[in-house]
């Protein structure tokens, strides 16, 4: 496609070390999200040694959303039937397949009888987190957890095949890559993210809370084309401001989750409004042995307006997007 951005193909490329020396601590994920125009979702992640056992394997994950019904499907392999690059995206796993073709990439899954091939063509420019995607990491360097996202949004076009019946698909693409030699060492409790897509405007948010009192935040805010907005919030730096309006208890626990947030800064940069209100579980998945340690994940529908002024102009809508909380 014309005039597309170009991602750097090295934020999708394999950055942990092959045959993994340290299978406790060692792993890998890319992740592919696509909302299609009718509503449905399909999540397809590719892992190396998230559930950390021996030996080592290499898996694949289909999760179709199909009229709120999810489907989950999945395959392992062994390092034998595997192949990575560390230069792009050129990964392999049986018949299952992610490559970096230049202008777009493509996606092609084969489990259980069910073909899914789709294409991404990027339409804003990826970005890491500090250098090659570290969020944190100890004095010396030797443990660290990392994450980019390659492709922040991308026109998805492609086909389901399953049952001896092929459509087309159509829809949003959102695709992101982490890796680390350690788990968390902190006393994150929740996990709160979400992807805000609003015709000429893409917000990116994440909140994480810690002890049930520290609230960490990020935001990223895109125009059609590139970034123009990064900044975080913390108890240290308070240039984002979150906070939490409305809390909830979810069904048959004593689990507190957020369910209306506000995301607030004023500078004579920018001033920054975004209000998201959680008000539809879309999906639950009990999550025992996920390589993070969370326990749950809950999947929202929200309700969302927002109003960004930076540079002398002004953007603002009122949009229904995704969001995720994990519990740990």
């Amino acid at each position: 496609m014309k005039n597309t951005p170009k991602y750097n193909p090295r934020n999708s490329a394999l950055k942990i070390k092959l045959p993994i020396l340290n299978p406790q601590e060692d792993y890998e994920c890319w992740y592919f999200e696509s909302i299609l125009d009718n509503g449905d979702q399909i999540r397809i992640s590719v892992r190396i040694n998230e559930t950390y056992d021996l030996p080592t394997t290499y898996g694949v994950q289909v999760e179709h959303i199909e009229n709120g019904k999810i489907r989950v499907i999945s395959d392992s392999f062994t390092g034998h039937e595997v192949e990575f690059s560390n230069e792009k995206l050129n990964h392999k796993l049986g018949n299952n397949w992610f490559l970096d073709l230049g202008d777009h990439i493509e996606i092609h899954t084969e489990i259980n009888c069910t073909i899914i091939d789709v294409k991404f063509y990027p339409e804003i420019s990826g970005f890491n987190n500090r250098r090659d995607g570290r969020i944190n990491q100890n004095i010396p360097g030797t443990k660290y957890f990392s994450w980019n996202i390659p492709i922040p949004k991308a026109l998805v076009k492609g086909f389901i095949s399953r049952d001896g019946k092929k459509y087309s698909i159509k829809g949003i693409g959102y695709f992101d890559h982490f890796w680390s030699n350690s788990l968390p060492e902190n006393n994150v409790n929740q996990l709160c993210w979400g992807k805000i897509f609003d015709k000429d405007t893409s917000i990116f948010y994440t909140l994480v809370s810690e002890d049930d009192k520290f609230m960490s935040s990020k935001l990223i805010v895109a125009n059609k084309e590139n970034v123009i907005l990064k900044m975080q919030g913390s108890s240290y730096d308070n240039t984002l401001k979150a906070k939490v309006l409305e809390t909830a208890k979810l069904d048959g626990s004593d689990i507190v989750i957020p369910v209306k947030i506000l995301l607030q800064h004023n500078s004579y940069l920018a001033q920054i409004n975004i209000n998201i209100e959680l008000n539809e579980l879309n999906h639950e998945v009990e999550s025992e042995n996920h390589r993070l340690g969370g326990k749950r994940v809950l999947r929202f529908i929200g309700n969302e307006s927002y109003i960004i002024k930076r540079d002398g102009k002004e953007l603002s809508g009122k949009i229904r997007s995704l969001h995720e909380i994990i519990i740990f």
